[in-house]
């Protein structure tokens, strides 16, 4: 069964979160009765297939090691373990095109993103499970905002929830355009009533669909004004998982780099939907079902 479908990817390098992305992978591998494949790219590869201590061999020795270790804990989950040549952004920017889901770290000791990571956020061709240290909360938290990535985000959270039996909590953040309230004074204060209840109503919207598709998922609406990411980051602290898309029209990519560089759980990318051929109308329409 396994075989047919598409593995977890995760990158490994020397970095000392490796065991906690390596654990994310395999429990998510596991859980989804995926595949798992470990790889490390190797930059300077003239030692290949030599039998000295260079960093090829040493890759290798890495990788068959945390095989070894997964094994003794999952012995059911098929592990593979791949070396390539290359720069790592490119190696693993080449396996995410094959892959379920591309599961990393950060990238950076105290806090922000590694160039590795960054380029991934951006490049990378299937979901990105970015994964920092520490973190162990309950909730699955999508950050929505209508875009046209919104459906794909949706999807992948209640999957999320629905594996890992967790509520969900539909984030839907909104602010005035600088300029809006004009010179009156009465939109100085209070948040105009009319437009916040305008936006609560487009993320109910949003929930219905995904109560619809998966009704044993307890969800949640939450609605503010303000900062989208601030927001993120901060239910992050309580949540298993933030999920949001590549390029939401709120802050695009400067977002994502925000939320995944400061978030105090996992945080998992979805790219935007390939367009669909003609004559599939139908795609969006059922993309919240199992």
């Amino acid at each position: 069964m396994t075989a047919t479908l598409a593995p977890i990817v995760t990158g490994i390098d020397g970095s000392p979160s490796v065991p906690e992305v390596v654990e994310v992978a395999a429990d998510r591998a596991h859980r989804e009765l995926r595949p798992l494949l470990l790889v490390a790219a190797v930059e300077d590869a003239r030692d290949a297939g030599r039998a000295h201590d260079g960093p090829w061999h040493r890759a290798l020795s890495r990788l068959d090691t945390l095989r070894q270790d997964l094994l003794l804990r999952l012995p059911a989950l098929p592990v593979r373990t791949l070396v390539r040549a290359g720069a790592a952004a490119q190696v693993l920017r080449e396996e995410s095109s094959r892959a379920a889901v591309l599961v990393i770290g950060t990238g950076a000791a105290r806090g922000g993103l590694g160039p590795v990571a960054r380029d991934l956020l951006r490049a990378a061709g299937c979901p990105v499970l970015l994964v920092p240290r520490g973190g162990d909360g309950a909730d699955v938290v999508a950050g929505v905002d209508g875009s046209a990535g919104t459906t794909a985000v949706l999807a992948a959270a209640a999957r999320e929830a629905g594996t890992r039996g967790s509520p969900l909590r539909v984030l839907h953040t909104w602010h005035r355009r600088p300029g809006a309230s004009g010179p009156d004074p009465r939109w100085s204060g209070a948040v105009p009533s009319a437009v916040a209840e305008a936006e609560r109503r487009l993320a109910e919207a949003h929930a219905a669909r995904v109560r619809e598709g998966w009704p044993a998922v307890p969800v949640t609406v939450d609605v503010r004004e303000g900062d989208p990411a601030r927001a993120l980051l901060d239910l992050s602290r309580d949540a298993a998982l933030l999920i949001l898309g590549s390029a939401q029209a709120a802050g695009g990519p400067d977002l994502v780099e925000r939320v995944a560089a400061g978030a105090h759980c996992p945080v998992l990318v979805v790219p935007p939907p390939s367009p669909a051929p003609t004559g599939t109308g139908r795609r969006t329409a059922v993309a919240l079902g199992r």
